[in-house]
């Protein structure tokens, strides 16, 4: 036990040796730590001061890399606050030290004990004052906040009918499937109005970091976009676009943000401005782009889904008189029931467009007077919408925003399509084919052959649609030119309105100055009176009117005309003041009387367009055509059948021309079907009446491959009319999987039941067939053979008196040639958009309800008294009206109260007296088969 004792004893010795030691340690070298200290921290306040220089510039953008308002990163905010702490110890360690000089008369225990805590204290701060300075270096000294986007003024407008828009838009916003959602529509129809919502919407939701709005506008680029966006964030600004998009990724690319881009012209490159354009890439945020446009293309461009891209129409009739009243005062409404009445028309004028309705609403909103509301009316009616804003600012009137979209169009003819559209009336349907023809005779298309021309117009009129400035209908063969922007076009035409009668419009007033004439279906019987001579006239069109011969004479006084359109008139001779029309280049005398051609129409030699489309000819001679050798297109085609036997096709002349594009012929004898089929005319047009009845050459006849083997006739071939005498029509071939481009086919003959396919199948041979018209056949009483024409999209039955069901059921499958046994189980017209049914007198059933018609838009039905029934259990997805007459509606039966309540929306009613709709209908349909003008029955 004592020698335990013993060696604890000297264990605690040896340890209070040690202590002691160490204590004398810290006490004799105090002064030695304590200066150690101070120089650690003295260099530590050194890297303090530039760590907070380095701050203060981050967030005044003295030499920032980054932006002013940047706010200093947590990892040094925290730095600066334990070097601030040790800075802090410091002096309280040498406050400690220097007290030390009061005690120094004296070697107490207590001083020693104080020498030494300063000593440990400066040695431990010492140490955390190196290992600060250490860590004091950064890479990045601050980081960028997100500015929180402002809120728009928005004006106290109030579009309802806009409701639907911005409701979608919103849902595609918080959908996280969705990465950029484009509004488009025409200028002035309120998409910037839904833009500024949207802003406002979102501007403060806690979904976004960050809210962005740039104003793209026309001339929009990368840098454009850049410096809006570097304006609105306050990121720094650089001289060139790469480095400032470096700037902009890295501020966007770990953030949600939402960027609405407004009023947009063409493509911007994204990933040019810095905008993260692949969500994917850049992990899982909320970044979302929302475009305004005035064209769809853009939107593609940009990379909208088709899904996404809503399309902001004009507001329908009561949201517009809404806007318009609000903006006219209810005071002013209601101050006189005639100003109701006039304010109602006035509004209908604008057809729904907001910024329209809202400019001249506050035009008007001081005029208490009913002649001034008929005056603005008249205004309006003769497209001088510009008159009426009064003191606006020019920039901000409506034909000058309206214009934009005009001037921004890709070329100088592209412009002259546009305004050329113009020249037609308000609420004129505009067909694409004819309008692409009308381009045609103006000269705004040109390309190497027909179906090109044709081509390029239907890419022009998709431009002008995307670009709305036209419109698409519920009829996709039909566009139309919106009211107000058909007035911008013919304010645009008149040099901004200085120039009023440039070109006229359903008058006859006028003339004597104009450039261009339209006048259609207006009944004029006779030319005004023009004194001497008109030398600015190049256009005249004067369709569908009553001039006869002796009521042209004055065409002679328009000595310079190029384009003149007098078809569907009463002329029973070719009026020869014409032929002195030494400029003109395109002449339409279709749908007229004439019997006989003159001489002096070969003095005509700039013509490149002669239509003499269904007159009854009687011959045509070479020596005139001969002398014509600039044409382009011929179109001599008719079914009259005043039209005599011996009419000769003028081959040898049509031969010669070298420039012909596209020609329009009939064949009325065998051996002419047989020439015709060795030439390499490019016939676009055919008329061949079949006259078995009366010769026997026609006896046995099919198209073969005579005729569909020639390379030429398959390719231009594009309208085929049939007047048959035979029972059945054949198509032959040894050939199987030829195909042609027939796009249109019309079958007229009393005698006529059935079409027939030996060794082709019809789906091979007329894989492009559109159209099919069966005209007086009034011995059918079956067409189940239309199933043949798999790609049909519109289907027209004409007096057909024992036709008693269109298409047969299902046992009736097996009467159709070659039919196998998928096609006896199909029952669908699958591409059918528009059926037509008129004058039927024996239908009773147009098919079996399981006959199935899945593209179906628009049904019309017309003096059929004996059908009751409609063959659908359902409402078609893609019905949008059905036209009849009320005695068909109040006699059809229903199987289901709720099919017909479903189906009553869908009606319109049309009635055969006292209303020329239905006459009108019918007009086009005889002008489409070449037959006389239509008689009301």
């Amino acid at each position: 036990m004592e020698i335990i004792g013993i060696k604890c004893s000297g264990a605690i010795l040896i340890s209070l040796i040690r202590l002691s030691k160490q204590y004398a340690a810290y006490f004799f070298k105090a002064r030695k730590r304590v200066r150690a200290l101070e120089a650690a921290t003295e260099r530590l306040r050194e890297r303090l001061s530039d760590v907070e220089t380095r701050g203060v510039n981050v967030e005044t953008k003295l030499d920032s890399p980054m932006r002013k308002g940047m706010q200093r990163r947590n990892e040094v905010e925290g730095w600066l606050k334990r070097a601030e702490h040790v800075c802090v110890e410091t002096e309280k360690i040498q406050a400690k030290y220097g007290k030390r000089t009061k005690c120094m008369g004296s070697l107490s225990p207590c001083i020693c004990v104080n020498y030494y805590m300063i000593a440990k204290s400066a040695a431990a701060n010492c140490q955390a004052a190196e290992k600060i300075y250490s860590e004091g270096m950064f890479e990045e000294y601050g980081v960028m906040v997100p500015q929180a986007s402002s809120e728009v003024p928005i004006t106290d407008v109030s579009l309802t009918g806009t409701d639907r828009y911005r409701s979608l838009a919103v849902k595609f916003i918080r959908d996280e499937a969705v990465s950029k959602v484009g509004l488009w529509g025409p200028g002035g129809v309120g998409k910037t109005h839904l833009l500024h919502q949207f802003n406002n919407l979102f501007h403060k939701n806690p979904a976004f970091d960050v809210v962005i709005r740039v104003t793209a506008s026309k001339g929009c680029s990368v840098a454009k976009v850049q410096d809006a966006i570097v304006g609105e964030q306050m990121l720094v600004k650089k001289d060139d676009t790469e480095s400032q998009a470096v700037i902009i990724y890295e501020f966007l690319k770990s953030k949600n943000f939402l960027i609405l881009l407004d009023d947009l012209w063409e493509h911007v490159d994204l990933d040019k401005v810095g905008i993260p354009n692949k969500v994917s890439s850049i992990g899982n945020y909320k970044q979302k782009l929302l475009l305004t446009t005035r064209s769809e293309s853009v939107c593609g461009q940009m990379g909208v889904k088709n899904g996404q891209r809503i399309k902001v129409d004009c507001l329908d009739e009561t949201d517009a008189w809404h806007l318009f009243k609000e903006n006219v005062g209810t005071e002013i409404i209601e101050n006189h029931p005639l100003v109701l009445k006039l304010a109602k028309e006035v509004a209908n004028e604008l057809a729904g467009l907001p910024l329209a309705l809202i400019v001249v609403g506050r035009a008007m909103s001081t005029k208490r007077h009913p002649r001034e509301w008929q005056n603005c009316i008249d205004f309006l009616q003769q497209s001088r919408l510009n008159e009426i804003e009064g003191p606006v600012c020019n920039e901000e009137s409506v034909f000058a925003r309206l214009k934009l979209s005009y001037e921004y169009l890709s070329d100088t003819n592209l412009k002259d399509c546009f305004t050329s559209c113009a020249l037609w009336p308000d609420d004129y349907l505009l067909d694409r084919n004819k309008l692409s023809e009308y381009w045609m005779g103006l000269g705004l298309v040109e390309e190497e052959d027909i179906q090109r021309c044709y081509n390029a117009g239907y890419a022009r009129i998709r431009e002008l649609v995307d670009k709305c400035l036209l419109e698409e209908t519920d009829d996709d063969r039909l566009v139309k030119m919106h009211d107000v922007i058909r007035d911008m076009a013919l304010w645009i035409v008149s040099n901004e309105g200085r120039d009023k009668n440039k070109w006229v419009v359903q008058t006859v007033s006028h003339w004597h100055a104009a450039e261009q004439i339209l006048s259609v279906g207006t009944e004029i019987a006779e030319l005004p009176a023009i004194s001497g001579e008109q030398t600015k006239l190049t256009v005249l069109i004067l369709q569908d009117n009553h001039l006869s011969q002796s009521s042209v004479t004055g065409l002679c006084s328009f000595i310079s005309l190029q384009y003149l359109d007098l078809s569907r008139n009463w002329l029973k001779t070719f009026p020869t003041e014409v032929c002195n029309l030494m400029n003109l280049y395109y002449l339409n005398l279709s749908h007229n009387k004439i019997k006989y051609l003159p001489e002096e129409l070969g003095s005509l030699f700039k013509l490149e367009y002669l239509l003499l489309r269904s007159n009854p000819i009687r011959e045509m001679p070479e020596t005139i055509l001969s002398k014509l050798s600039r044409l382009q297109v011929a179109d001599f085609c008719s079914l009259q059948l005043e039209q005599p036997s011996t009419f000769e096709p003028p081959f040898g002349a049509l031969k010669c021309m070298r420039n012909l594009k596209a020609l329009g012929i009939t064949i009325n004898m065998i051996k002419y079907f047989n020439m015709l089929c060795e030439t390499n005319l490019p016939v676009r047009s055919l008329c061949i009446i079949i006259r078995s009845k009366y010769s026997d050459e026609w006896k046995g006849f099919a198209f073969s491959d005579s005729f569909f083997g020639n390379d030429l006739l398959r390719k231009n071939l594009s309208e085929l009319y049939i007047f048959t005498h035979e029972e059945k029509i054949v198509f032959e071939s040894n050939m199987p999987h030829r195909s042609s481009n027939l796009e249109t086919l019309y079958i007229c003959g009393h005698y006529f039941t059935d079409v027939l396919w030996e060794g082709v199948e019809s789906q091979d041979l007329f894989q492009n067939l559109r159209r099919l018209d069966l005209i007086s056949c009034i011995s059918l009483t079956n067409i189940s053979w239309v199933q043949r024409f798999p790609y049909l999209e519109d289907l027209i039955v004409y007096n057909c008196e024992k036709l008693q069901q269109i298409i047969g059921s299902t046992s009736n499958n097996d009467n159709l040639p070659n039919a196998d046994e998928k096609e006896r189980k199909s029952l669908s017209q699958p591409c059918l958009k528009r059926f037509t049914l008129i004058y039927l007198k024996s239908l009773t059933t147009i098919c079996d309800s399981s006959f199935h018609f899945p593209s179906l838009e628009c049904l019309q039905i017309l003096g059929c008294p004996q059908l009751t029934t409609l063959p659908f259990t359902t409402v078609p997805c893609t019905m949008k009206v059905i036209h009849c007459e009320e005695e068909l509606l109040e006699h059809l039966q229903w199987d289901d109260a709720n099919i017909k309540h479903s189906f009553q929306p869908f009606f319109k009613v049309i009635s055969m007296n006292n209303n020329s709709a239905p006459q009108n209908f019918l007009d086009g349909l005889y002008a489409e088969w070449i037959y006389h003008r239509f008689e009301v029955r």
